[in-house]
């Protein structure tokens, strides 16, 4: 064995030791093994409505990453994708499921959509929350605001939800978690991330 050989066997073996994880085969052909990578495949951000849906969506979407806050703002999304493209993390396909609790600046919708123009699909998920005077008013921007993007696909949970009232808690927004909404929430974004 040369000795430049026997010297990358012993980063292999080091390595292996650091992370604990490799195959025989790597070491014996005398190449490093790489570590898994931490990035997910696909990330999704949203507010409490997501949360309702994400153990489907776990089920449902292998290596996803789900963000979502209760009474998270479109702005505080933004703030997590300015974050992720600063570290070159931004997944090849994302979900926004953003603006049930207030207004949408349009400002930063077009602003995260620059930003996102680097991945290869974008789902927008339109919003169902009936009650709240800007519903029409952000359904809009997100169905026309990025219309000359072709990363970006639209989700219409909006659609779906209407025809399912009974899907719903009283408030008419939130969805019993893993319920048949949830599902069809999860399986709606699934679908269109194919």
């Amino acid at each position: 064995m040369t000795q430049r050989r026997l010297l990358r066997a012993a980063a292999a073996a080091a390595l292996v030791c650091a992370i604990g994880a490799t195959t025989v085969p790597a070491l014996a052909a005398g190449h490093a093994p790489r570590a898994r990578s931490r990035v997910p495949a696909t990330y999704a951000i949203g507010d409490s409505v997501l949360i309702d849906a994400q153990d489907v969506l776990h089920r449902l979407v292998p290596k996803v990453r789900v963000n979502a806050v209760v009474s998270r703002q479109f702005a505080d999304g933004l703030t997590i994708v300015q974050h992720l493209r600063a570290e070159h993390r931004l997944t090849s396909r994302f979900v926004i499921f953003l603006g049930t609790n207030g207004y949408i600046e349009k400002s930063q919708f077009l602003e995260m959509l620059r930003d996102l123009r680097v991945c290869k699909r974008v789902v927008l998920v339109t919003l169902w929350v009936p009650t709240r005077e800007w519903m029409r008013a952000n359904n809009d921007l997100i169905r026309t605001g990025p219309r000359r993007q072709r990363n970006v696909v639209i989700a219409d949970w909006t659609r779906l939800a209407r025809a399912h009232p009974g899907w719903f808690y009283s408030d008419r927004v939130h969805l019993p978690i893993d319920g048949p909404g949830a599902t069809a929430l999860a399986k709606l974004i699934a679908r269109t991330l194919a």
